[in-house]
């Protein structure tokens, strides 16, 4: 026969066993707030964005561009002409949809985030006149994020360092449209023969 013991600790482990499975069911979130969804800095529609413009804020070299109706995409600064319109729309995408991934809220010392003398400004030129703009700052430790600011207030946002990349290396690789060559066609030689007047 089993012993009193015995049957009190079987009674103990079972009592410690349902209360671990009830107590880990009631902490795991719901599936509802499981995770949150990252919110964009802001959000525009393609046919809202009329330019973009980045700026070096210790050179002052700019480089901006603006839609045009033939061209797609005008380079304006530092030199006008056509500009390339795939790296040009690659960088305009996600500047109107910034993916922000995580946001410190009442941040007033500025310089551990490199946001207290910025390098760089991103500003979306607007349709209707207005702009909105973002400064950044250095990298967070390890996984490919950005700091950012928008604006003057206490927030920095966090920003995925691989697409403010393709925006901000527009400053160092200018997005000039290359020129196309068109082929020189040598001269032709047309030799005239005389007509023989007919008798």
């Amino acid at each position: 026969m089993i012993r009193r013991n015995t049957w009190i600790l079987l009674v103990v482990f079972l009592g410690v066993l349902a209360g671990a499975i009830v107590w880990t069911r009631q902490s795991e979130p719901s599936s509802e707030e499981a995770v949150p969804t990252p919110e964009p800095l802001w959000s525009y529609e393609a046919t809202q964005v009329d330019g973009l413009r980045i700026e070096d804020l210790h050179s002052g070299k700019v480089v901006e561009v603006r839609r045009d109706p033939e061209l797609a995409w005008k380079l304006i600064q530092p030199d006008e002409g056509p500009a390339d319109a795939g790296r040009v729309e690659q960088a305009v995408t996600w500047v109107r949809q910034p993916e922000v991934s995580r946001v410190l809220s009442g941040q007033l010392d500025l310089l551990p985030f490199g946001l207290a003398d910025p390098g760089t400004r991103v500003t979306l030129l607007l349709a209707d006149g207005s702009t909105k703009a973002f400064d950044v700052g250095g990298a967070v430790g390890i996984g490919g994020k950005t700091y950012v600011r928008a604006g003057e207030g206490d927030d920095i946002q966090v920003v995925s360092q691989y697409s403010l990349d393709d925006v901000v290396g527009l400053l160092e690789n200018v997005p000039v449209l290359p020129p196309t060559s068109t082929p020189e066609v040598p001269p032709t030689s047309q030799t005239v023969t005389p007509r023989t007047p007919s008798p």
